[in-house]
């Protein structure tokens, strides 16, 4: 993980990392990227753990898809 958000913070140059999916709120998780992202990057941005917590990405997907339900439905109707 402390090698992806190197990745990032040296191409995007960030000042907010969000740490999400399952292990983002591990114990001690996020301390030990900071650890080791403060050891191999010479920025540390601000790291957090999201507060989506773990079905962040089931709910997006759910979001997305209501979105384009109701893109659909108004597409349908008959113009005035």
């Amino acid at each position: 993980m402390a090698k992806a958000v190197c990745a990032v913070v040296a191409v995007a140059d960030p000042e907010l990392v969000v740490i999400g999916g399952g292990i983002g709120p591990a114990e001690g998780f996020l301390d030990a990227v900071a650890r080791d992202v403060r050891r191999i990057s010479p920025v540390l941005p601000e790291l957090r753990v999201s507060a989506l917590g773990a079905y962040a990405v089931v709910d997006g997907c759910l979001a997305a898809g209501v979105e384009r339900a109701w893109e659909i439905v108004v597409e349908r109707l008959p113009q005035p």
